[in-house]
């Protein structure tokens, strides 16, 4: 059963990457260097270069939530993989005011470190034999324009486990680059 869902949430990820957006086929913008330096618990996690390919790294832009008063956000970083037991993700889902300009600013996971039902960080890690959901810590954000973004995960705690004690990694260090619009 388990191996099921992360087929399924493999193939999610899949088809959501093959998006036929006339902005997925914009060249790539390379005037903002590309910076990645995630490590999940001690191994690195090095997001592919975006291209038409499933290892694309993707956003769905802000989609009206909570009888209109927020805007949720979400960005995806691929590993780049050959074939779907290969894959390993981190999806981030932002949730910022309608009232805040920008996306730019820290998000948190939980009430308790500073997040609100319009202000908020949400995710998960997954790979070929778990998911993990986002339980403590926090992400910044800062639009640099042009579908680039710079993500910086400040020691975000995951459970595989997310209604009781399971196993908990640690997700930090930033990434920087482009991503393709997957609207």
């Amino acid at each position: 059963m388990k191996k099921a869902i992360l087929i399924l949430m493999g193939i999610t990820v899949l088809s959501c990457s093959s998006s036929s957006s006339s902005s997925s086929n914009d060249p790539i913008d390379t005037t903002v260097p590309l910076i990645s330096t995630i490590h999940i618990d001690s191994d690195s996690f090095t997001p592919g270069v975006n291209s038409n390919t499933n290892n694309s790294n993707t956003i769905t832009t802000a989609q009206l939530i909570n009888e209109g008063a927020a805007k949720k956000v979400t960005f995806t970083l691929r590993k780049p993989f050959v074939n779907i037991l290969q894959l390993e993700a981190i999806g981030v889902d932002v949730v910022y005011p309608v009232s805040q300009s920008s996306i730019s600013g820290t998000y948190y996971v939980t009430a308790s470190e500073g997040g609100s039902i319009n202000n908020n960080v949400s995710g998960n890690y997954f790979n070929s034999s778990s998911v993990y959901y986002f339980k403590s810590g926090s992400v910044s954000v800062t639009d640099l324009e042009n579908s680039n973004y710079k993500l910086i995960f400040n020691n975000v705690v995951v459970t595989n486990n997310p209604f009781g004690v399971g196993t908990l990694k640690s997700i930090t260090g930033t990434y920087q680059g482009n991503f393709v619009n997957e609207d």
